[in-house]
């Protein structure tokens, strides 16, 4: 796990050996002339907790890309701690042309349809978690997969831990 530096008192964790959930069984380095990408974790999370009672979980990940004619074909978000069915609910901004499905039962978010980076960018970023009187002072771990035209995928858990949780044990 590689830490990054963050604000707003969370701390960020990118596990980049990680597998996804679904296809082959690790997920391989992606490289190529014009269609490579991997998800990124940005370092600026002061926003994170920028709502009372929402926080604004996909502002920490972000698909890179290198070449212009770059698209993605689906993504997938898999909360895997900090989802509790009932007091806690996915939304996100859906006014794009790729389907949305999202199951507030197992807490998993699926896109699918041919769109740019920048079009996944925005919809991944604008992923919320409602909260309905659940606290903000959780561990979030969610799992991001994304493939590309090619079928090529790349896959990461991040976690978001507030920073009164660390304990040094």
């Amino acid at each position: 796990s590689v830490a990054i530096g963050a604000s707003g008192g969370w701390t960020v964790e990118a596990d980049h050996s990680a597998t996804p959930s679904s296809g082959p069984s690790s997920a391989p380095a992606l490289s190529g002339s014009g269609t490579s990408f991997a998800i990124k974790v940005s370092s600026d999370t002061s926003q994170i907790q920028s709502q009372p009672d929402r926080l604004n979980i996909g502002r920490v990940v972000t698909i890179d890309a290198s070449g212009s004619e770059m698209t993605i074909t689906s993504a997938t978000i898999s909360l895997l701690k900090g989802f509790d069915a009932g007091r806690t609910m996915l939304e996100l901004d859906q006014n794009s042309s790729v389907q949305v499905r999202i199951d507030n039962d197992t807490g998993k978010i699926a896109l699918n349809g041919v769109a740019t980076v920048a079009e996944y960018n925005r919809i991944i970023q604008s992923v919320r978690m409602k909260l309905n009187g659940a606290s903000q002072q959780r561990v979030i771990a969610m799992n991001v997969e994304l493939a590309d035209q090619t079928g090529r995928r790349d896959a990461r858990i991040i976690t978001l831990k507030p920073g009164d949780l660390q304990s040094s044990s």
